[in-house]
């Protein structure tokens, strides 16, 4: 399953960005489109982006060997919708995905969020949908929401395969200092052993973009390797 998930902000400021550097920013939105703000994380959160705005994100992963750049679009309401593009570049292909969040129960001002968080994703190449998947992200925040846990259940079904497999995953994120935030999780599809990840974080620019780096490996293989992303919200409207 493919994510992205939009990670709450713990770094919060209300200036916005200057034009210039929205001038500058901007043109990563012609980027094809699918933060999993900060891309590469897996564990998905029950929270929202802001308001009448767009965010953009680019990830590389070295453990997939694959690159991805996503778009996430939100209005006034209490759903978004994010479209991905995936180049894998071990396989030559490109994959889509869609995906969309609602959430039952915002985070602000109850302390927790529940959601529903969903989508598909279409193989190019064989012209069919390859995945689908559907789960439920909780998200509560601790110590004056300097801490954040997020839960995740749900499944993923193999449209090639014909079969259906659970996901649950667990992840915290807390503010370090400054701009920085550490995020760490683990999570399994299917039965399989876990695979964790963890990484560093920086907010900056008035917390228009991120800077991610994290490290991922499967706990039965041992096989990991790094990600490398940024993410930005050059457009309000």
């Amino acid at each position: 399953m493919t994510k992205e998930h939009k990670q709450i902000r713990l770094w919060r400021s209300p200036q916005t960005l200057s034009s210039a550097w929205q001038a500058a920013l901007l043109p990563a939105l012609m980027l094809p489109t699918m933060l999993h703000a900060a891309g590469q994380y897996k564990v998905e959160d029950a929270d929202l982006i802001t308001p009448n705005s767009i965010e953009s994100e680019i990830w590389h992963s070295d453990k997939d060997k694959a690159t991805f750049a996503n778009a996430t679009t939100r209005l006034q309401g209490n759903w978004q919708v994010t479209a991905e593009v995936e180049s894998l570049r071990n396989k030559a292909q490109e994959n889509y995905v869609l995906e969309g969040k609602w959430l039952l129960r915002s985070l602000d001002p109850h302390g927790y969020g529940v959601g529903l968080f969903g989508g598909f994703e279409y193989d190019r190449d064989n012209e069919e949908i390859a995945e689908s998947f559907l789960l439920v992200p909780y998200t509560e925040g601790f110590a004056n929401e300097r801490v954040f846990l997020h839960v995740n259940l749900g499944g993923v079904y193999d449209h090639d395969d014909n079969d259906a497999d659970g996901f649950w995953g667990l992840a915290v994120e807390g503010g370090l200092g400054g701009p920085f935030e550490g995020v760490a999780e683990i999570f399994s599809t299917g039965g399989d052993d876990p695979a964790w990840q963890t990484g560093l974080r920086a907010v900056i620019f008035d917390d228009q973009v991120t800077v991610d780096a994290s490290w991922i490996e499967n706990e039965e293989s041992g096989e990991g390797g790094w990600a490398f992303g940024v993410g930005i919200q050059p457009v309000q409207f």
